[in-house]
């Protein structure tokens, strides 16, 4: 039946929204609703009468706006009516509708959401719960049928309702009957159900049947039961029994209000029987499913340094360029989706064009929700529903100005931030999103906003930091002059990656920590590889690969992998205690203050030695006669010998890792993305005494954060294809628990399960609350350079030309001259 989709999409200001909204019913919507296992994990529950006892948690999918929770319920419902008419031509999908107040806003928007492919003369409609009542106003099959059926039209013979004209026990019979002949011929594939304030779901009111046994209520000898409720003024209740709503594939609910979600927790927590939470049974069963709308809720406080009379003003210099667009405004937008920002807050964008703010946002808006659909981090998949009405609220704590990065624009920014933070206690996070090139004069500039003010200042630079050793000092210079500043931070976004955590997990095992050194370890090889070309033509051609990422993102990975960890945690520690990491807002911090990462990781720096030209190959990517080459897309740079690939050979010159080769391979234009750190070991009679076989420890930093190890007869083996094992969570995959491809037992994996906090949300959460740990120091940078200056100096004095590689290869074939330690 032809039915135009009435959706008012003229509220939606982001054009990836509306095209989104208008593929609810596309394949995509399949990875939206992937309804794996829930990360929601509870307590133990005993059930009288229940043989096996064995939970499967609901998924539960949690809105944080009410318009958010109806379209997420009315599309989930769409979804699973499509999945089943689907199946073949002839399936018929048999639905348990529950009534209720909750209900009749999502029916509504069911309703609007018809789809063209669905054939509802297949759909078989009945309810769950009902009023015994002559009044229409107050029956739920009225409310359904006027919502959703009349709507739809679907046929009169499909409704199987109760006659609410009959006797309530001939009404009973009656109902029961009808319904015992469709059960017959096909069990339902979902029903929809609440939990009242009390616990009860459907007409199971706890008050009734608490002189029930358990055995009464999950017999299966009734479909169609009388119930009594002394809490509504109709009183007289029928409802399905608990035996017919299990054997529905999919049991739906709908949670509305604190209230109604601390009964949810208390029912899932404490383990009390059915009889007083009759919905436990059903947890007894996979399929089950929870939408909750905690709109109404207050957010738990989190510990943070910020009092409802502080005012954060976060300052991003560069906020028309691609990492303020890709990374920081997204990751600005989830914190506040979270709840996870102060309460009184601004983002002034900091811009030198003159756009106007409503254009600049929509542009923004766009590029948060595209992230939405892509970031691993941000999979939750409420955050989509609630997109219209959360972007509006973020808006309201942006704003935009113009001004030159110079000393004649000062007046102009400081009265922007005395017009938000006026009563308050001001507090600054000014965010360098911009080339090193233009530090300099930004630093000026803030440094003249109220050069005397006691306020507390954050400044945060993106790396690289600088362009070569020289320019980090007279950096390090500049930043020392500013009086205003309390702290700063230099940023590598790598230092709020999962795998980091993991990583320190891992080596601080029992069953893992002494492997890591030159009595076990072959070699190390680190790859940062991408399939993207360089993206900023101008600072890639001022900075190319060695600058862009080995100078910082694998110096990050390498110390992680290599510092030393003796005698840093104390008896108490579990050694899972050094990130301050969100889950979610009702996590516990954990910091270690007393783990010295600056003094490890500076330690294990300036144990590398300089690279030398011999041990590097660079490369440039050409065009593979369909996408152009480095080169092509320059204007005035056709003779460029900036490289996009590189692959270096470096040592670390201690006790723990002397003689063991280090490569890192990074490039742009390749054939995969892909992160990856690679340990292979040395045939070793003390890990056969262990009981390990370990070939090879691989920890992949990207795209879905990892670690296995290959046994030493497959440490050829490269290929693995991602399957659902024990240790998946609904947001991350792990590898085939092949011969090749082993989790490591004794592994806290939860470890890499972050669905909240991504890179930049843990990076920006550490600068707001002052937590220094995470960030490279002055001094740490500064060796960086020291170990990359020699090379860097001599590939332009000599002027090496790269290796042509064809876009979308595996590089150039020169760089088996480094790799060539690997085997």
């Amino acid at each position: 039946m032809d039915v135009i989709r009435k959706t008012n999409l003229s509220r939606y200001k982001s054009h990836s929204f509306i095209t989104w909204l208008n593929t609810y019913c596309s394949s995509e919507i399949r990875d939206i609703f992937k309804l794996k296992d829930s990360s929601y994990v509870p307590g133990p529950l005993q059930y009288l009468g229940n043989s096996d006892g064995k939970i499967t948690p609901p998924y539960i999918l949690r809105c944080n706006t009410e318009d958010g929770f109806i379209e997420a319920s009315a599309n989930l419902l769409l979804y699973k009516i499509t999945e089943k008419l689907n199946e073949s031509h002839d399936s018929i999908a048999l639905i348990g509708f529950s009534g209720g107040i909750t209900p009749l806003k999502i029916f509504e928007r069911l309703a609007e959401l018809q789809d063209l492919t669905i054939d509802t003369s297949r759909l078989y409609i009945f309810i769950v719960d009902e009023r015994y009542t002559k009044n229409a106003s107050d029956s739920n099959c009225e409310m359904v049928r006027r919502t959703l059926i009349s709507i739809w039209q679907i046929p009169e013979s499909n409704v199987i309702f109760p006659d609410l004209n009959l006797p309530i026990d001939e009404c009973i019979a009656d109902y029961q009957l009808r319904l015992g002949k469709i059960l017959q011929i096909t069990t339902p594939y979902f029903v929809t159900l609440g939990l009242g304030n009390d616990g009860h779901i459907g007409g199971l009111f706890p008050e009734y049947i608490q002189n029930f046994t358990t055995q009464q209520l999950i017999s299966d000898t009734q479909l169609v039961i009388k119930t009594e409720t002394s809490q509504f003024t109709c009183n007289q209740r029928l409802t399905v029994t608990l035996p017919v709503l299990m054997s529905a594939k999919t049991k739906i609910f709908f949670i509305k209000g604190e209230k109604k979600y601390e009964c949810w927790k208390e029912m899932i927590d404490t383990g009390l029987s059915i009889v007083r939470y009759p919905a436990t049974y059903l947890f007894t069963k996979p399929g089950c499913i929870c939408v909750f709308d905690s709109s109404g809720c207050k957010l738990q406080s989190v510990y943070s340094n910020y009092s409802d009379d502080d005012f954060l003003s976060v300052v991003i210099f560069g906020s028309n360029g691609d990492l303020s667009r890709r990374r920081l405004f997204p990751a600005l937008f989830h914190l506040f989706y979270c709840g996870l920002l102060p309460s009184n807050f601004k983002i002034i964008c900091a811009t030198r064009s003159r756009i106007s703010f409503d254009d600049y946002f929509f542009i923004i808006s766009n590029d948060i929700f595209s992230s939405i659909l892509t970031n691993i981090y941000m999979c939750n998949p409420a955050i989509r529903f609630d997109f219209p009405t959360s972007i509006d609220a973020f808006k309201q704590h942006c704003s935009i100005v113009k001004l030159v990065y110079d000393g004649t624009h000062v007046k102009k920014l400081q009265d922007k931030l005395e017009e938000f933070e006026k009563g308050y206690k001001a507090k600054r996070l000014f965010y360098l999103a911009t080339p090193s090139s233009a530090y300099k004069s930004i630093l000026d500039l803030i440094n003249k906003v109220h050069p005397n003010s006691t306020n507390s200042n954050r400044v945060m630079l993106e790396k690289p930091f600088g362009t070569g050793l020289s320019s980090c000092i007279e950096l390090t210079g500049m930043i020392k002059q500013m009086g205003n500043v309390k702290d700063n931070f230099i940023v590598d976004h790598y230092i709020g990656k999962a795998v980091l955590k993991f990583i320190l997990s891992v080596r601080t095992s029992n069953n893992y920590k002494y492997l890591f050194s030159n009595e076990y370890v072959n070699n190390i090889h680190i790859e940062l590889l991408e399939e993207a070309c360089a993206g900023n033509r101008p600072y890639f051609e001022n900075y190319g690969i060695i600058r862009d990422m080995l100078q910082n993102h694998a110096m990050i990975l390498l110390s992680y992998i290599t510092m030393s960890l003796n005698s840093v945690y104390d008896n108490s520690s579990t050694g899972n205690e050094s990130f301050v990491e969100v889950n979610n807002v009702n996590d516990k911090f954990h910091f270690n203050h007393a783990f010295p990462f600056h003094q490890k990781r500076l330690e294990l720096l300036k144990a590398v030695e300089t690279i030398s030209l011999d041990n590097v190959v660079v490369g440039q990517y050409v065009s593979d006669g369909y996408m152009p080459g480095f080169k092509d897309t320059l204007l005035d740079q056709k003779n460029s010998k900036c490289p996009t690939f590189s692959t270096i050979k470096l040592s670390i010159n201690n006790p723990q890792w002397l003689g063991v080769p280090i490569v890192i391979t990074a490039g742009k234009a390749l054939r995969e993305r892909i992160g990856r750190i690679t340990m292979t070991f040395k045939s070793s009679d003390k890990l056969q005494a262990n009981m390990l076989n370990i070939g090879k420890l691989i920890f992949m930093v990207h795209p879905k954060p990892m670690a296995y190890w290959v046994d030493f007869s497959n440490v050829n083996e490269q290929s693995a294809s991602p399957v659902d094992n024990d240790y998946m969570d609904q947001d991350l995959e792990f590898f085939s628990q092949s011969i090749n491809q082993i989790p490591l037992p004794g592994v806290a994996y939860e470890d890499l399960m972050k669905p909240i906090a991504g890179a930049y949300e843990n990076v920006l959460l550490n600068a707001l609350w002052g937590y220094r740990h995470l960030f490279p120091t002055i001094e740490e940078v500064i060796e960086c350079w020291r170990i990359y200056d020699q090379v860097l100096t001599q590939l332009d004095v000599n002027g090496v030309s790269p290796y042509e590689y064809v876009r979308g290869s595996d590089g150039p074939k020169e760089k088996e001259l480094i790799h060539g330690c690997l085997k």
